[in-house]
């Protein structure tokens, strides 16, 4: 969780809740991802997110 924010990703704040609410809106977190308040919107502890794998195959 300590690497799961804006200053260690080196993202803005605004750009950082934008991706969390569009991996919510995609169905990809599988639990409550944040609350807000009046500071803004903070990460839950118990977070998870969905991984998907996808598979290429690429012919020559």
């Amino acid at each position: 969780m300590q690497k799961l924010t804006s200053e260690y990703l080196h993202i803005n704040q605004r750009y950082f809740e934008y991706i969390f609410d569009t991996l919510n809106d995609e169905g990809l977190i599988l639990n409550k991802a944040y609350y807000e308040d009046m500071l803004g919107k903070h990460l839950e502890s118990d977070i998870m997110i969905l991984v998907i794998f996808l598979d290429y195959n690429i012919s020559t």
